[in-house]
């Protein structure tokens, strides 16, 4: 939605105090599509976030000792990290 919508619903928002008012559902739909986007972009990033951190943990797992003890791991430490469920 465009930021002109968002504007529109807040002055009417802030404008038509009652609920009873006829113009209210009207405002608070707009409003609440006009948040859409951003609900969306926060969702896609989160998502991107997990995805990055699960990739993180698998790559751990193929790691062989050496390049562990290069980073400061142990072996069982990656193999804690890596078996980790991606919600975690």
């Amino acid at each position: 939605m465009q930021p002109f919508l968002a504007q529109a619903a807040n002055r009417l928002l802030n404008a038509r105090a009652s609920q009873d008012d006829p113009v209210w559902p009207l405002a608070s739909a707009i409003a609440f599509f006009a948040a859409i986007p951003d609900r969306l972009a926060y969702a896609q990033a989160r998502m991107r976030w997990v995805m990055d951190r699960q990739r993180q943990r698998r790559a751990l797992l193929d790691l062989n000792d050496h390049r562990l003890n290069d980073i400061g791991i142990s072996r069982r430490q990656a193999l804690k990290e890596g078996r980790k469920p991606f919600w975690k």
